[in-house]
């Protein structure tokens, strides 16, 4: 049994209501791939997704539908493996734009110009780095 933080839980469950539209509890494998999609799935061939989706249900393939607790497994069983890591890499690179492998106060400063509706100022940032050690 494998948990998500609570904000993946509520963003895996809106993803599935978005596509459940009808309520009836199931979604399509094609709209699960998607869904595997955005939650950390996205590096993996659809041969290495069936293939992990086979160990937890061998008749996997066979499948025409989901339940959301089977979303759920599969997704938190990915996040239990490396969705943790991957989503702080991600987030990384986001500010570590020419793959420097460090973050200056500049690159935060750029991204946060670009993504923030309100200035962010060279002490902010500086507090920032501080905090953050």
């Amino acid at each position: 049994n494998h948990s998500l933080p609570g904000d993946v839980l509520v963003d895996l469950n809106d993803a599935f209501q978005f596509y459940d539209k009808q309520q009836e509890g199931f979604i399509s494998i094609a709209h699960f791939r998607n869904i595997l999609h955005n939650f950390g799935f996205h590096r993996l061939s659809k041969k290495e997704i069936d293939e992990e989706m086979k160990k937890g249900d061998p008749d996997f393939i066979k499948k025409h539908a989901i339940a959301f607790d089977e979303v759920k497994y599969y997704v938190s069983y990915r996040w239990q493996k490396s969705g943790k890591e991957d989503e702080a890499r991600e987030c990384f690179k986001l500010f570590d734009k020419k793959d420097k492998d460090t973050i200056t106060g500049h690159d935060l400063q750029q991204v946060f110009r670009t993504n923030l509706d309100f200035t962010v100022s060279e002490t902010d940032i500086k507090d920032f780095i501080a905090e953050c050690g």
